[in-house]
């Protein structure tokens, strides 16, 4: 089990709250996660403008390295609501499912699903861990 909190740009900071299995077969390590993340007055900066969130999301990961390298796809799936305050003043409260792939054969990540309703596809290169 762990417990781990990183400040956000702004102020306010993320805490994410789990626990991970891990499972060792000869040279094959998989590690299973669960838990929960949460943004308590989360204030970063989006297009100019100041948003300070407030969430609370279940997670889900899977990992499975081979000679310590990973292999095959990385996932973490993320599920739960968030408000976003707008320097403004305008809120809006939603739902948020994402889920981002790591593919340490293509080096690439993906990061795909909804935020407030509205699609989230984004596709980005990314180094495995040495």
């Amino acid at each position: 089990e762990f417990n781990r909190v990183r400040d956000c740009p702004l102020g306010g900071d993320i805490t994410i709250d789990g626990q991970l299995t891990r499972e060792e077969h000869g040279n094959v390590t998989e590690i299973e996660g669960k838990g929960i993340r949460t943004e308590n007055d989360c204030v970063m900066e989006r297009r100019g403008e100041t948003l300070t969130i407030n969430g609370r999301a279940r997670w889900e990961s899977h990992h499975r390295f081979v000679n310590g390298r990973p292999e095959g796809l990385q996932t973490t799936q993320w599920s739960g609501n968030s408000t976003f305050e707008r320097e403004d003043g305008r809120e809006r409260t939603c739902r948020v499912e994402i889920t981002i792939t790591r593919n340490p054969s293509s080096g690439r990540r993906t990061l795909e699903g909804t935020i407030c309703g509205h699609e989230v596809d984004r596709d980005g290169a990314w180094e495995p861990p040495q």
